[in-house]
């Protein structure tokens, strides 16, 4: 995913997976409430767990690729934002570029 990403924005985009507790200190650090920032700790875990792995349902399959998404959707929004991409907390991942 990274690097479809980066290839899409033209620019390094990196993958560092980072703690759940690490993920919750900056949640509360960009201002989510404990009780956000606990349920966010929560749905990682469970995910890292295996939550959907096995006998859950799968979403129904669109036809927009991952890297479709990216052109259409994450690419203007990067570059309303001036173009500058720091640090984006995603559950229990660090994306930078």
């Amino acid at each position: 995913m990274a690097q479809v990403m980066s290839d899409v924005l033209a620019r390094p985009v990196r993958f560092r997976q980072i703690s759940v507790a690490d993920c919750k200190a900056m949640a509360l650090a960009r201002g989510a409430t404990e009780g956000s920032a606990q349920g966010l700790v929560d749905m990682t875990t469970a995910q890292n767990d295996g939550i959907y792995d096995g006998g859950s349902p799968v979403a129904e399959r669109t036809a927009t690729s991952f890297r479709q998404w990216c052109v259409d959707v994450l690419r203007p929004a990067v570059l309303s934002t001036s173009g500058t991409v720091t640090a984006h907390a995603v559950p229990g991942v660090l994306l930078s570029g």
